[in-house]
């Protein structure tokens, strides 16, 4: 994967290792790593979270919760660019 030899590496390393992998590229060609740095006020993040639960495509899409409150969670690691912050699936929660 992009260049990566991921032999023996867990499903979580391999994304550890793909994420630094893009966070340098993001870097190289600059690109801003979080959504603050474009601008994006932390005040419309619950708002940009309750439309994102109304689009069909990207609900029935993503395996974590998909509820306002943690569609949020992901908006604001985004916005402060925390690549740490792992989001829990819905079978991982029960």
């Amino acid at each position: 994967m992009c260049g990566l030899d991921v032999t023996g590496a867990s499903d979580a390393e391999a994304a550890d290792m793909f994420l630094t992998w893009l966070d340098g590229l993001l870097a190289d060609i600059g690109i801003p790593a979080a959504l603050a740095d474009i601008g994006v006020a932390r005040a419309d993040l619950p708002r940009f979270a309750e439309m994102a639960g109304g689009v069909t495509r990207l609900i029935q899409n993503h395996p974590g919760l998909t509820d306002t409150a943690s569609l949020t969670a992901i908006l604001e690691a985004a916005w402060t660019g925390d690549r740490t912050r792992h989001v829990l699936t819905r079978e991982q929660r029960q």
